[in-house]
């Protein structure tokens, strides 16, 4: 069986039991472990096998918990981390034009932050732990557009605006850099067909940069956007 035939059908059942088990950590650790062995797999051909799958597994995921989250809010937001809390700050940036971080040095600082960590992360564990992380960010982001979809008039609207562009950036960036990463480690556990090379970061760190721009420099049109098209009657 393919990888990207088991992630169809691991990860919509994960999220679906997930519903049941209201354990903050269940659904990121279940869905970072259903991925981990294919990403090995994948990543022992090239480099760009492994982030191809990494960026199947995400659609996959938000998918499913964008689904889940719309239908089921109650058990789902019992079971994603920071479901409510995140919710709440995304939709009082919508109404104030305050962003989640507060200023700009804090946006900065705290996209500083979130990279490293996930970055040490992926070196330390050869990817697996920031997976897991990634999973967490990404099932709290999901369950906010679920929501956004939700309270709109216009829910296929909000599903499409709900996921700022930045985001966009951040999720794929981070991916990339995880991928890059977590190759150091594992070509010590196993042979790689290709060599590691530093320079691959570039894109990825080039991707965290205009993710924290496009946040501080689009943000006020972008929840305006959200405000008159996303919520509008």
């Amino acid at each position: 069986m393919s990888s990207y035939l088991c992630i169809l059908l691991l990860i919509p059942a994960i999220v679906l039991i997930s519903r049941w088990i209201h354990g903050k950590w269940f659904l990121p650790v279940s869905t970072g472990c259903a991925i981990y062995f294919f990403f090995l797999r994948e990543i022992r051909v090239s480099i760009q096998f492994g982030f191809g799958l990494l960026l199947f597994w995400t659609l996959v995921q938000t998918i499913s918990v964008l689904i889940a989250a719309y239908y089921l809010p109650g058990p789902m937001a019992r079971s994603i981390w920071r479901a409510e809390s995140y919710t709440e700050s995304m939709f009082r940036w919508i109404e104030t034009g305050v962003l989640p971080e507060g200023s700009t040095g804090s946006v900065i600082l705290f996209h500083l932050r979130q990279t490293i960590v996930y970055c040490a992360l992926a070196l330390i564990s050869a990817n697996f732990l920031s997976l897991v992380l990634g999973s967490a960010l990404l099932n709290y982001m999901n369950y906010y557009v679920a929501q956004l979809a939700l309270r709109s008039r216009k829910p296929l609207t909000a599903f499409v605006l709900g996921w700022n562009p930045w985001s966009v950036i951040r999720v794929i960036s981070f991916l990339w850099l995880g991928a890059v990463l977590g190759i150091l480690v594992a070509s010590n556990i196993f042979i790689l067909n290709y060599k590691f090379n530093w320079t691959w970061l570039v894109p990825g760190i080039a991707g965290v940069i205009a993710d924290v721009f496009m946040k501080i420099l689009g943000s006020p049109s972008w929840r305006l956007i959200l405000k008159n098209f996303a919520l509008s009657s």
